[in-house]
C-alpha cells in the first residue's frame, strides 16, 4: 500500500460513510462549521477511501462502504500516511419505534457478529470521548425533541488498535436528514473536549442503558464497554477481561434490578476473582469531588472491615482533601464504636447525627438496608479523640430519648425508659383494644367514670450494656 502524503501527525480522524444518510448530514454540516482543507491523497491498497480533509485537530475522512465493515480502518490510514490518534464514526442509528435520538456507544460483539467485525471481539473504546460527546449532544439538541443516550455495545467495526466510538442520528430516514440534527451532531463533535475520569464497566439493562446514562450525565464518571441484560449470557471470564482492557475500566457498575440472581452472581464473582471493585449508584455519587486514587483507597478499606457497606465521606474530609491536607489513606485508621449503641442513636434522631458527623475529618459507612455501620474511617492522629467523640455525641442523642447512665471507664451504659405494660392496666380493668394504645402513647384514658393516667400503667425498665468501642 503506497500513498503521496507522508509524515502526518496523528489526528482525531472524523469517519463518514458515503452509503449513510445521517453520515452524509453530519458531513455536510462538519464542512460547513469549520474551515476544511481537502487533500490529495493517491492510496491504491484502500480502495474504500474517497476523500480527505484537514482543519485543526481533526480529518475527515470518507468512506464508500458502511462503518460497521471498516475492520482496520486504522491501519489502512496509516499506511496512508494519514494516522488516527482516535477514531469517531459518524454514522446512523436505526430503530422501528421511530424514536427522535442522538446516542454515543462503543463497538463490539459479544456474541456473533452479524453486523461487521468479528465474533466475541470489542474495539478499544475512546473513554474519554463518552461523556464530553454525550454532554455536548444534550446542549446541541436542547429544544430539538431528541433525547441522548448512551448505548450498549453493539455491532463492528471491532479490529481497531486506535480508541474509537460511535456518534449517531436515529432511528429513521426522517431523523437521518433532519438538518438540525445533523448540526448538533456535527457541533458536538467539532466542540467536545475529552475528559479523563474513572471508567465504569456496564452490566444490566436494555440496549439503550438507562441507568448507566443517567449515572454518566450526573457523575464525573465514564463508560466504558456496557452489556445489556440480554448479552449476560455470552458472559465469560475471557470476555469480561478483554472488556476491562479494551475499557481501561476501573470498576464495575451493575443494574441490579435488570438481572437474575444468576447473573448478579456471575458478575460479582468474575470481578472478585480479578480483583476488581464493584460500586453501587450510591457510591458512584461519592465519587464527586474526590480523587479516584483516594476513593479506591477508601473502598478498599471498606471491603475489608465490612464488605457491602458503602463509604461516606464527610464535607469536612472533602474540604480538607480539597486543600490537599490528606493525600493518602495512609493516614487514617479504623475505628469500631459498638454497633448496639450506633443502632439505638440512629433509630431515635438520623438525621442530627448524620449532620453531626458531617462535620468531622471522617468517612462513615453505610449498610445495604440504609443504616449506619459502626465503623468509621479517622484521621490517624485523631483516632482516640473521635472515637471518645463518637461515643459521647451517640451519649448526648440517647439522653433526649432514654434515662442515661454512662461510666466511661468501664464502657458501662444504663438506658432507662418507661414502658406501657398491659398488665397493669388489666389489673385497673381496662379493656383490650383502642385505650390500651392511647396510654401507650401517654394519653389519659376514662373508664367507668375514671381517669386512668399513662404513668399508673407504665414502668421503668432499664437495658445494660457493656460497650465495645475501639481504635482496630
Amino acid at each position: 500500500m503506497g500513498s503521496n502524503f507522508e509524515n502526518a501527525a496523528p489526528k482525531s480522524t472524523i469517519v463518514c460513510s458515503q452509503v449513510d444518510a445521517a453520515s452524509q448530514n453530519i458531513k455536510n454540516h462538519l464542512l460547513k462549521l469549520d474551515s476544511w482543507s481537502k487533500l490529495e491523497i493517491e492510496c491504491p491498497g484502500f480502495e474504500d477511501l474517497a476523500d480527505v480533509y484537514e482543519s485543526g485537530k481533526f480529518r475527515l475522512v470518507e468512506v464508500a462502504k458502511h462503518h460497521v465493515f471498516q475492520d482496520g480502518i486504522d491501519r489502512n490510514l496509516e499506511a496512508c500516511g494519514l494516522p488516527a490518534k482516535n477514531i469517531l464514526f459518524a454514522s446512523k442509528h436505526k430503530s422501528d419505534d421511530g424514536r427522535r435520538l442522538l446516542t454515543a456507544h462503543f463497538t463490539g460483539n459479544p456474541s456473533d457478529a452479524k453486523y461487521g467485525g468479528k465474533d466475541g471481539e470489542l474495539a478499544v473504546a475512546y473513554t474519554s470521548a463518552i461523556k464530553p460527546i454525550i454532554s455536548e449532544l444534550a446542549k446541541y439538541s436542547e429544544n430539538l425533541g431528541y433525547q441522548v443516550s448512551m448505548e450498549s455495545t453493539h455491532h463492528g467495526p471491532t479490529d481497531l488498535n486506535v480508541p474509537s466510538i460511535y456518534v449517531e442520528i436515529g432511528s429513521g430516514p426522517e431523523q437521518w436528514d433532519d438538518p438540525d440534527a445533523g448540526e448538533a451532531v456535527a457541533k458536538a463533535i467539532l466542540s467536545f473536549t475529552p475528559q479523563d475520569m474513572p471508567v465504569a464497566l456496564g452490566f444490566g439493562g436494555g440496549h439503550y442503558a438507562v441507568r448507566q446514562s443517567e449515572i454518566l450525565m450526573n457523575n464525573s464518571v465514564a463508560f466504558g464497554h456496557n452489556f445489556p441484560s440480554y448479552h449476560l449470557e455470552n458472559l465469560s471470564e475471557s470476555l469480561f477481561l478483554q472488556a476491562i482492557e479494551k475499557s481501561g475500566a476501573d470498576f464495575v457498575y451493575m443494574d441490579r434490578k435488570s438481572m437474575s440472581v444468576a447473573e448478579k452472581s456471575k458478575i460479582e464473582e468474575l470481578s472478585k476473582k480479578n480483583g476488581f471493585l464493584m460500586l453501587r449508584e450510591s457510591d458512584i455519587n461519592g465519587l464527586e469531588g474526590v480523587s479516584w486514587d483516594f476513593f479506591r483507597e477508601v473502598f478498599e478499606g471498606v471491603e475489608k472491615v465490612e464488605s457491602g457497606s458503602s463509604p461516606h465521606i464527610s464535607t469536612h474530609l472533602r474540604n480538607m482533601l480539597d486543600k490537599n491536607l490528606i493525600s493518602d489513606f495512609g493516614s487514617f485508621d479504623t475505628i469500631m464504636i459498638d454497633p448496639r449503641l450506633i443502632h439505638l442513636t440512629w433509630k431515635n434522631d438520623s438525621d442530627t447525627f448524620i449532620e453531626w458527623l458531617d462535620n468531622l475529618p471522617l468517612v462513615w459507612l453505610e449498610k445495604d438496608n440504609g443504616t449506619l455501620s459502626g465503623f468509621f474511617f479517622v484521621w490517624k492522629s485523631d483516632a482516640g479523640v473521635l472515637l471518645d467523640e463518637i461515643v459521647n455525641e451517640c451519649i448526648k442523642i440517647l439522653k433526649e430519648h432514654y434515662e442515661i447512665e454512662y461510666i466511661p471507664g468501664k464502657s458501662m451504659l444504663y438506658l432507662s425508659e418507661k414502658r406501657f405494660n398491659p398488665y397493669l392496666a388489666e389489673e385497673l380493668g381496662i379493656p383490650k383494644g383502642p385505650l390500651y394504645g392511647k396510654l401507650s402513647k401517654g394519653i389519659p384514658v376514662e373508664v367507668d367514670g375514671n381517669i386512668v393516667g399513662p404513668e399508673m400503667v407504665h414502668e421503668k425498665v432499664t437495658k445494660e450494656l457493656l460497650l465495645d468501642s475501639r481504635v482496630i
